[in-house]
């Protein structure tokens, strides 16, 4: 079970049958009981890229370049969590008070640059050695609330102008992202990845893009009607891959409708068995107790106990604040003994599958 789409079993998934219908989602999607939270969106997602991306470095500095960090209180935790990575953070919008003060008491390892990533910025790091990641989420502030229009002919009008330089906007941003991968050329890079919308009155059939070819992830805790993803790039000399978007969009749909509606199996004992604390069967919080449980993993422990992870996610994870948390370990049992159980470990990797979007 993975954010990750990878194989191609989207046939699975996705039928003929059922793609038109996807299209007509955004308008008729029922409101149902799944939450957007921005936080949470952004630190699984970057959960997930850090467990299974980035390889533990005893001789190497393994540098995390995030361009567009603020407000980034998720990074408050992730920071915490992964005490071996260096995070550089760029954005010229001020961060949230528990990251500046994390980058003033932590400087080792944190550095806020107060400023926006530029191309020349890239000469920062051309001499050195380290490991570095690249990490994307900038976006145009005026862009990341939808202001609201009169329902009249000169609403429509501004409405679908704005619309119009949103569209733009986020071409513009993709278009630097290629750019600085080209420059900077890290070791990996995870892009923020929205292709433009794909409209059935007025959109080319073609509806291809030319971009690097990479992994895509899915976001869960992102909003039912988003096709924001990300982009895991390895290759920064090719990007003539030609993504269709108008699939791209359907698979999109069908992810928020349908997958993330599902059920999944207790990943500590491999049944219907609800998760512990009421948390249930649901998609999106089995999706994040089964990260956490990985990250357990990569400690170093094997038998590891359903209340340990719980209690990480409801006593770390999901706090409001993390100006009063002055450690995971400390708060969060973070030992050796917390992980003796008698569930049996046996949870199986399902994978969601996009394929080659032509």
């Amino acid at each position: 079970m993975a954010l990750l789409y990878k194989e191609a079993k989207v046939q699975n998934l996705v039928y003929s049958g059922k793609l038109e219908e996807l299209y007509k989602i955004k308008v008729n999607l029922k409101k149902n009981q799944r939450k957007y939270n921005e936080d949470l969106r952004l630190f699984i997602a970057e959960l997930f890229f850090l467990l299974h991306y980035i390889k533990p470095e005893e001789k190497k500095v393994n540098r995390i370049v995030y361009i567009g960090a603020s407000p980034g209180f998720h990074l408050c935790k992730l920071i915490k969590m992964f005490p071996d990575l260096k995070f550089d953070l760029y954005d010229d919008q001020d961060i949230h008070p528990d990251l500046y003060q994390i980058s003033l008491d932590n400087s080792e390892q944190v550095i806020f640059y107060k400023e926006r990533f530029t191309i020349e910025t890239c000469e920062r790091y051309n001499t050195t050695v380290e490991n570095i990641y690249l990490l994307t989420d900038h976006r145009e502030p005026r862009y990341m609330k939808d202001p609201i229009f009169k329902k009249d002919e000169d609403g429509n009008l501004l409405r679908e102008a704005f619309q119009n330089e949103k569209e733009n906007s986020y071409t513009d941003d993709m278009n630097l992202q290629r750019e600085i991968c080209k420059k900077l050329k890290p070791l990996i890079a995870y892009l923020r990845f929205r292709p433009p919308h794909y409209y059935e009155e007025n959109s080319s059939q073609n509806a291809s893009l030319e971009y690097f070819k990479g992994d895509v992830i899915l976001m869960i805790y992102n909003d039912y009607k988003s096709t924001e993803s990300r982009l895991i790039v390895t290759n920064f000399d090719d990007d003539k891959f030609l993504w269709n978007y108008k699939s791209y969009q359907y698979r999109l749909n069908y992810f928020n409708d349908v997958v993330r509606e599902s059920l999944l199996a207790n990943p500590f004992t491999n049944d219907q068995t609800p998760l512990k604390n009421q948390l249930g069967n649901k998609f999106e919080t089995v999706m994040l107790i089964y990260l956490l449980k990985c990250y357990f993993e990569l400690q170093g422990i094997t038998n590891i106990k359903s209340d340990s992870v719980i209690s990480f996610y409801t006593g770390f994870v999901i706090v409001e604040t993390c100006s009063s948390i002055p450690g995971m370990i400390q708060n969060c049992d973070i030992n050796e003994n917390a992980y003796s159980s008698t569930e049996d470990d046996v949870f199986q990797d399902e994978i969601y599958v996009i394929d080659e979007l032509y």
